[in-house]
């Protein structure tokens, strides 16, 4: 008799997947869609909110630096970086390796899920 379990997916492209691409992104190769976009979701917001952090700074200080009586020289064009960007860069280190390893723990368990099923086949 043989398994009607599907093949799992393999842990490698999960991990990639979540590593290089977006966090979330190994979640839903492996077929859990909802974990998926919270993860997605969240390091949207975080991207978005570094942008934006960062469109402002710079909007700022071009603004002063233009309104400065003295010429402009683009070589000497400093950005100071707001403090929110600590935050913002430790919250999307932390979402990334978290997402990481989650996808990890969820490929292993859908892993021993179709390792147990071909050792012994679900009772019908």
């Amino acid at each position: 008799m043989t398994s009607t379990a599907p093949v799992p997916k393999s842990l490698m492209r999960a991990v990639v997947l979540s590593t290089l691409v977006l966090p979330g992104a190994g979640h839903w190769y492996l077929g859990e869609r909802r974990k998926a976009i919270g993860w997605i979701v969240v390091t949207i917001f975080l991207m978005g909110r570094f942008i934006w952090i960062t469109v402002l700074a710079v909007n700022q200080q071009l603004s002063q630096a233009l309104a400065a009586s003295e010429a402009f020289d683009p070589a000497a064009f400093t950005i100071s970086y707001p403090a929110e960007y600590g935050w913002i860069t430790l919250a999307l280190s932390l979402l990334w390796i978290g997402a990481l390893v989650d996808a990890v723990r969820i490929a292993r368990r859908l892993r021993a899920q179709h390792l147990s099923d071909a050792i012994i086949p679900p009772q019908e």
